[in-house]
């Protein structure tokens, strides 16, 4: 009789230590599962919100939000995708999103008209000096104001942003809105 209450006493033992093992082991998965779940929500408080103004050869153009994190390309799937006419090759897909971006895709032809010189519209992120003096009331000299302010602060993310340039105020850039863009 000995010899079978202790087979009993190890085989409750056994029982109690793989049950003690099993929760230990359901608590640590809850307490993984807390953990990350708090991560996740602190990542997204956290989350940058901006908004982009996608225009041009897209299937559905409109202001769209984002994360901050995205980029061009992220922004025109989001807008559908580009359209047949427009050209593939013309922007930087890489490029990240910033807040208040207008995003615009050119068509072929649009781009072909800027690379013969009959386009009235001038990309003020990729003209040359010479391009820039074709807009009304730029000259040489604010033209190279343009292109030394492009070069040490980075590309306008608005057409607006041509206003940080010291002489183009709300009347300058009135008479060039038309016939700019970034």
């Amino acid at each position: 009789m000995n010899k079978n209450l202790i087979k009993y006493i190890g085989i409750v033992l056994l029982v109690i230590a793989l049950g003690a093992l099993y929760f230990k082991a359901e608590k640590e998965t809850v307490n993984e599962e807390v953990t990350w779940g708090s991560a996740q929500l602190f990542e997204k408080e956290n989350t940058t919100i901006i908004y982009v103004h996608v225009c041009g050869a897209v299937a559905s153009p409109g202001v769209y939000e984002f994360t901050g994190e995205e980029r061009i390309f992220d922004a025109i799937e989001r807008a559908g995708g580009m359209t047949l006419d427009a050209d593939t090759t013309y922007l930087n897909m890489a490029k990240l999103l910033t807040d208040g971006m207008k995003l615009y895709v050119p068509t072929k032809e649009e781009v072909a008209n800027m690379a013969d010189g009959s386009s009235n519209i001038v990309n003020i992120n990729t003209a040359s000096v010479q391009q820039l003096t074709t807009l009304p009331g730029i000259g040489q000299s604010k033209a190279e104001d343009i292109v030394n302010y492009r070069n040490e602060n980075g590309e306008f993310q608005t057409i607006e942003d041509i206003m940080n340039i010291p002489g183009i105020k709300e009347a300058a850039f009135n008479k060039i809105k038309d016939y700019i863009s970034v």
